[in-house]
């Protein structure tokens, strides 16, 4: 698949970074050059974000994690620890799922297994008649502010520029794919992947208790909560972040590799 456009720093296992909703790889820059001193990471833009084309709609999580297997094969990449933030965890374990021997490790960050309640949906919904109406901007005033904890953080200018580029199909298309994905919490509990949990504390769109929750149900989870930090740990907590980020991956290439 060469519709994806990615950037990638450093040598060794590889470890993909997987962005959120209205946000691009640059993200995740910063982050995955300070984690490549150790290891290859790779940092794309789901399709339809950034410089990477839209699915034809209607598309599904599903879809999009199928072409992210199909572009990490054209890298000749055979096993990867995969995390994703929020929208991009959704993405990362729909890959997961669907190509098991290709994960060395899951990691959700700032993401859940579960799919979304009926509240949750009604809002996506509305979030969809909003951005029809009034366009991209004026959503995205509003939904960047709230992903910080740290409203004084100096990052969120630069998150809304990123936000701000979001086409209006994108967003209305990831709206829709987001509300219909199904529970993978049954998968979570069966399954023998390592998988990484980070939570923040104050996250005001993923609840700490579910993760704590995911966490115990996870039979090889590894499980971590960011000190006053919001939906943004790569900014609000970058070092902790780094550090757990990193205990992971080395946990994981050292099983691969026996």
């Amino acid at each position: 698949m060469n519709s994806i456009f990615f950037k990638e720093y450093g040598k060794g296992f590889p470890v993909i970074l997987l962005h959120g909703f209205c946000e691009t790889h640059q993200i995740w820059d910063s982050f995955a050059l300070e984690l490549s001193t150790n290891f290859r990471v790779i940092i794309p833009d789901l399709p339809g974000f950034g410089q990477s084309k839209l699915l034809p709609d209607p598309f599904t999580i599903d879809d999009v994690g199928a072409v992210m297997i199909d572009w990490l094969s054209n890298l000749k990449i055979k096993s990867a620890v995969i995390i994703g933030q929020s929208l991009g965890g959704y993405v990362a374990l729909a890959m997961a799922i669907r190509n098991e021997a290709l994960v060395a490790g899951l990691g959700l960050f700032h993401s859940t297994a579960l799919a979304d309640s009926d509240e949750k949906k009604g809002n996506r919904d509305k979030t969809i008649e909003f951005v029809k109406s009034n366009g991209v901007k004026p959503f995205v005033e509003v939904f960047v502010s709230g992903l910080f904890y740290q409203r004084d953080n100096d990052q969120i200018p630069f998150v809304k520029k990123i936000a701000l580029s979001t086409a209006k199909e994108t967003l209305i298309g990831y709206s829709l794919a987001m509300r219909n994905r199904p529970s993978c919490e049954e998968w979570l509990t069966t399954n023998s992947m390592n998988v990484l949990i980070v939570a923040g504390e104050n996250d005001s769109l993923i609840p700490l208790s579910t993760l704590q929750h995911q966490s115990t149900i996870a039979p090889k989870s590894t499980f971590f909560v960011l000190k006053n930090t919001g939906h943004m740990g790569m900014f609000e907590s970058k070092l902790y972040s780094l550090k757990c980020v990193r205990q992971f991956v080395l946990m994981c290439e050292n099983q691969a590799e026996r």
